[in-house]
Protein backbone atom coordinates (compact mmCIF):
# COMPACT_ATOMS: atom_id res chain seq x y z
CA UNK A 1 0.00 0.00 0.00
CA UNK A 2 2.82 2.36 0.92
CA UNK A 3 4.56 1.46 -2.34
CA UNK A 4 1.36 2.21 -4.29
CA UNK A 5 0.97 5.57 -2.56
CA UNK A 6 4.63 6.35 -3.26
CA UNK A 7 4.12 5.32 -6.88
CA UNK A 8 1.13 7.66 -7.22
CA UNK A 9 3.16 10.53 -5.74
CA UNK A 10 6.05 9.84 -8.05
CA UNK A 11 3.71 9.50 -11.03
CA UNK A 12 2.34 12.97 -10.34
CA UNK A 13 5.88 14.34 -10.06
CA UNK A 14 6.91 12.59 -13.26
CA UNK A 15 3.79 13.92 -14.97
CA UNK A 16 4.96 17.40 -14.01
CA UNK A 17 8.41 16.51 -15.28
CA UNK A 18 6.90 15.23 -18.51
CA UNK A 19 4.91 18.45 -18.82
CA UNK A 20 8.10 20.44 -18.27
CA UNK A 21 9.90 18.23 -20.79
CA UNK A 22 7.06 18.74 -23.30
CA UNK A 23 7.39 22.44 -22.83
CA UNK A 24 11.10 22.14 -23.53
CA UNK A 25 11.35 19.58 -26.32
CA UNK A 26 7.75 18.42 -27.12
CA UNK A 27 8.82 14.81 -27.72
CA UNK A 28 5.46 13.47 -26.45
CA UNK A 29 6.96 10.84 -24.13
CA UNK A 30 5.21 10.51 -20.81
CA UNK A 31 7.32 9.47 -17.86
CA UNK A 32 5.95 7.64 -14.84
CA UNK A 33 7.39 5.96 -11.77
CA UNK A 34 7.17 2.41 -13.13
CA UNK A 35 8.98 3.46 -16.32
CA UNK A 36 11.74 5.02 -14.30
CA UNK A 37 12.05 1.90 -12.07
CA UNK A 38 12.20 -0.46 -15.03
CA UNK A 39 14.47 1.65 -17.19
CA UNK A 40 16.61 3.36 -14.57
CA UNK A 41 19.78 1.67 -15.78
CA UNK A 42 19.03 2.58 -19.38
CA UNK A 43 18.78 6.34 -18.63
CA UNK A 44 21.77 8.36 -19.46
CA UNK A 45 23.45 10.42 -16.82
CA UNK A 46 22.37 13.54 -18.68
CA UNK A 47 18.71 12.46 -18.65
CA UNK A 48 18.93 11.55 -14.95
CA UNK A 49 20.49 14.94 -14.14
CA UNK A 50 17.84 16.65 -16.27
CA UNK A 51 15.10 14.71 -14.47
CA UNK A 52 16.63 15.58 -11.10
CA UNK A 53 16.81 19.25 -12.10
CA UNK A 54 13.17 19.17 -13.17
CA UNK A 55 12.26 17.53 -9.85
CA UNK A 56 14.20 20.20 -7.97
CA UNK A 57 12.50 22.94 -9.99
CA UNK A 58 9.09 21.40 -9.34
CA UNK A 59 9.93 21.13 -5.64
CA UNK A 60 10.98 24.81 -5.48
CA UNK A 61 7.89 25.85 -7.41
CA UNK A 62 5.73 23.92 -4.96
CA UNK A 63 7.53 25.55 -2.02
CA UNK A 64 7.00 29.00 -3.58
CA UNK A 65 3.34 28.20 -4.27
CA UNK A 66 2.97 27.09 -0.66
CA UNK A 67 4.50 30.39 0.56
CA UNK A 68 2.18 32.42 -1.67
CA UNK A 69 -0.84 30.44 -0.51
CA UNK A 70 0.23 30.83 3.12
CA UNK A 71 0.47 34.61 2.66
CA UNK A 72 -2.92 34.69 0.92
CA UNK A 73 -4.40 32.58 3.72
CA UNK A 74 -3.03 35.03 6.28
CA UNK A 75 -4.54 37.96 4.38
CA UNK A 76 -7.91 36.21 4.08
CA UNK A 77 -7.86 35.38 7.80
CA UNK A 78 -7.03 39.02 8.55
CA UNK A 79 -9.92 40.17 6.35
CA UNK A 80 -12.20 37.68 8.10
CA UNK A 81 -11.13 39.06 11.48
CA UNK A 82 -11.80 42.60 10.23
CA UNK A 83 -15.25 41.55 9.06
CA UNK A 84 -15.99 39.97 12.43
CA UNK A 85 -15.08 43.27 14.10
CA UNK A 86 -17.34 45.15 11.68
CA UNK A 87 -20.22 42.75 12.40
CA UNK A 88 -19.76 43.19 16.15
CA UNK A 89 -19.65 46.99 15.71
CA UNK A 90 -22.79 46.92 13.57
CA UNK A 91 -24.63 44.82 16.15
CA UNK A 92 -23.64 47.33 18.84
CA UNK A 93 -24.75 50.22 16.62
CA UNK A 94 -28.09 48.53 15.98
CA UNK A 95 -28.54 48.01 19.70
CA UNK A 96 -27.75 51.70 20.37
CA UNK A 97 -30.10 52.82 17.59
CA UNK A 98 -32.92 50.72 19.05
CA UNK A 99 -32.35 52.34 22.44
CA UNK A 100 -32.32 55.79 20.83
CA UNK A 101 -35.51 54.97 18.92
CA UNK A 102 -37.23 53.86 22.11
CA UNK A 103 -36.14 57.05 23.90
CA UNK A 104 -37.40 59.22 21.03
CA UNK A 105 -40.70 57.35 20.94
CA UNK A 106 -41.12 58.01 24.66
CA UNK A 107 -40.30 61.71 24.17
CA UNK A 108 -42.88 61.93 21.40
CA UNK A 109 -45.55 60.42 23.69
CA UNK A 110 -44.69 62.93 26.41
CA UNK A 111 -44.84 65.86 23.99
CA UNK A 112 -48.20 64.65 22.68
CA UNK A 113 -49.55 64.52 26.26
CA UNK A 114 -48.25 68.04 26.89
CA UNK A 115 -49.80 69.22 23.64
CA UNK A 116 -53.16 67.73 24.61
CA UNK A 117 -52.97 69.43 28.01
CA UNK A 118 -52.15 72.75 26.36
CA UNK A 119 -55.06 72.38 23.96
CA UNK A 120 -57.39 71.92 26.94
CA UNK A 121 -55.95 75.09 28.52
CA UNK A 122 -56.47 76.99 25.25
CA UNK A 123 -60.11 75.86 25.06
CA UNK A 124 -60.66 76.92 28.70
CA UNK A 125 -59.08 80.30 28.06
CA UNK A 126 -61.23 80.84 24.99
CA UNK A 127 -64.34 80.05 27.02
CA UNK A 128 -63.19 82.47 29.72
CA UNK A 129 -62.58 85.17 27.12
CA UNK A 130 -66.04 84.62 25.64
CA UNK A 131 -67.59 84.78 29.07
CA UNK A 132 -65.71 87.98 29.84
CA UNK A 133 -66.82 89.44 26.52
CA UNK A 134 -70.45 88.66 27.42
CA UNK A 135 -70.02 90.21 30.85
CA UNK A 136 -68.25 93.15 29.29
CA UNK A 137 -71.24 93.87 27.06
CA UNK A 138 -73.45 94.19 30.15
CA UNK A 139 -71.10 96.57 31.91
CA UNK A 140 -72.19 100.17 31.36
CA UNK A 141 -69.74 102.14 33.34
CA UNK A 142 -66.35 103.20 32.07
CA UNK A 143 -64.59 101.88 35.15
CA UNK A 144 -66.01 98.42 34.80
CA UNK A 145 -65.12 98.47 31.13
CA UNK A 146 -61.50 99.30 32.00
CA UNK A 147 -61.30 96.44 34.52
CA UNK A 148 -62.84 94.06 32.01
CA UNK A 149 -60.54 95.37 29.31
CA UNK A 150 -57.49 94.82 31.50
CA UNK A 151 -58.68 91.32 32.31
CA UNK A 152 -59.37 90.75 28.64
CA UNK A 153 -55.89 91.97 27.68
CA UNK A 154 -54.38 89.85 30.42
CA UNK A 155 -56.26 86.78 29.17
CA UNK A 156 -55.34 87.53 25.58
CA UNK A 157 -51.69 87.82 26.61
CA UNK A 158 -51.98 84.52 28.45
CA UNK A 159 -53.64 83.03 25.40
CA UNK A 160 -50.83 84.30 23.17
CA UNK A 161 -48.25 82.81 25.54
CA UNK A 162 -50.11 79.48 25.56
CA UNK A 163 -50.38 79.56 21.76
CA UNK A 164 -46.69 80.35 21.53
CA UNK A 165 -45.87 77.54 23.93
CA UNK A 166 -48.15 75.21 21.98
CA UNK A 167 -46.46 76.15 18.69
CA UNK A 168 -43.06 75.51 20.25
CA UNK A 169 -44.20 72.12 21.57
CA UNK A 170 -45.70 71.23 18.19
CA UNK A 171 -42.44 72.22 16.50
CA UNK A 172 -40.50 70.11 18.99
CA UNK A 173 -42.91 67.23 18.33
CA UNK A 174 -42.38 67.63 14.55
CA UNK A 175 -38.60 67.62 15.07
CA UNK A 176 -38.81 64.49 17.24
CA UNK A 177 -40.90 62.76 14.57
CA UNK A 178 -38.31 63.72 11.96
CA UNK A 179 -35.51 62.39 14.22
CA UNK A 180 -37.45 59.20 14.75
CA UNK A 181 -37.87 58.80 11.00
CA UNK A 182 -34.13 59.31 10.53
CA UNK A 183 -33.35 56.74 13.24
CA UNK A 184 -35.75 54.27 11.61
CA UNK A 185 -34.06 54.77 8.23
CA UNK A 186 -30.61 54.35 9.81
CA UNK A 187 -31.79 51.22 11.59
CA UNK A 188 -33.23 49.77 8.37
CA UNK A 189 -30.00 50.54 6.52
CA UNK A 190 -27.94 48.95 9.30
CA UNK A 191 -30.10 45.83 9.26
CA UNK A 192 -29.72 45.45 5.49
Amino acid sequence: MAIEREAVEYDSIFALMAKSDKDEDDDGDEVNFLDVQRNLKSYSQKKLISSANVLIDVYHNLINDKKVLTIELGEVEHERDDLVVVVVDLKETIKDLKKEKDALTEKIKNVEYERDDLLVVVVDLKETIEELKRKNSFVNTQKEKEVASKAHLKLENELKMVKSSLCAELERNRQLEKDLGRVKNDLEKSLK
